[in-house]
């Protein structure tokens, strides 16, 4: 009885604290974005060429989950991990300075090169 009674608790605080995957989709709207990285909790991912990020050890709960990348602007949404298994998307807008998106590239630069531009009152 006692062994019975062990099992019965291990495993009730095993589901109760269950971990899983989540799979976060990252886009422009239109397109997926490589590169972006993913964080849930502490946790961090990279997106694939899919757009995908897989982030390993998420618990049931409900999380902010938070996407960015180098000219693009952050964004958040709400995913609920429920059984070990939660997904979602984000979508990620371009930066702009005044409506205009500016993609500068420069022979030997290294990727992701940042370069500050004025906007009129100060440097974005």
């Amino acid at each position: 009885m006692k062994r019975f009674t062990m099992f019965m608790i291990v495993t009730l605080l095993i589901l109760g604290n269950m971990v899983g995957q989540v799979t976060v989709n990252v886009t422009d709207g239109t397109n997926p974005i490589e590169g972006a990285t993913v964080s849930i909790d502490g946790l961090t991912g990279t997106t694939d060429a899919s757009g995908d990020a897989i982030i390993n050890g998420v618990s049931d709960a409900t999380h902010t989950t938070t996407a960015g990348m180098a000219c693009y602007l952050s964004n958040t949404t709400e995913i609920v991990v429920s059984s070990g298994v939660g997904s979602g998307s984000i979508i990620l807008t371009a930066k702009t300075v005044n409506d205009v998106f500016f993609f500068i590239g420069m022979t030997g630069a290294e990727a992701g090169t940042v370069i500050n531009l004025y906007n009129g009152s100060g440097y974005n």
